[in-house]
């Protein structure tokens, strides 16, 4: 069983208590300055406490690059002054979709279950439960072994 909290920017007393009894920790961020300067200071009061188990998440990339530039200037951050490494999970793109499902009370994996933002999603799932991320192939080859 896996429960998903979303706890917002910042960090406050209930969610350092949620984080510290977590068995994973997913720092998402945005390519914006106040996204990395929140980050950090997650991740600052969260080591503090031990937990050094921090993967990173990527959204509303404009590009891989960019997903890749931000996420390598908070792990350059935390290395630097925190003395720990994390780990980025992945990029989402950004998506105008996103805000029209949310505008219209939609869910974004079902109703562009085709996107990529929704793939990176459903694969990064797949990677926290541990579950192979190749394709799986379709039910009949899996069903007869032939995957």
């Amino acid at each position: 069983e896996y429960l998903f909290i979303d706890g917002g920017a910042g960090i406050g007393r209930d969610s350092i208590l949620l984080n510290c009894v977590a068995d994973t920790i997913l720092l998402i961020i945005t390519p914006e300055p106040t996204s990395l300067v929140d980050a950090y200071a997650t991740a600052k009061i969260l080591l503090s406490r031990g937990i050094t188990d921090i993967f990173v998440i990527v959204n509303m990339a404009q590009s891989e690059s960019e997903g890749n530039d931000i996420f390598n200037k908070l792990k350059t951050l935390i290395k630097n002054f925190l003395n720990c490494d994390i780990s980025l999970l992945g990029i989402l793109p950004y998506d105008k979709n996103i805000s029209k499902c949310v505008r219209r009370q939609k869910n974004i994996l079902f109703e562009r279950e085709k996107s990529i933002f929704a793939s990176r999603i459903y694969s990064f799932t797949r990677i926290l439960c541990g579950i192979d991320t190749e394709k799986r192939g379709n039910f009949f080859a899996r069903l007869l072994g032939s995957h």
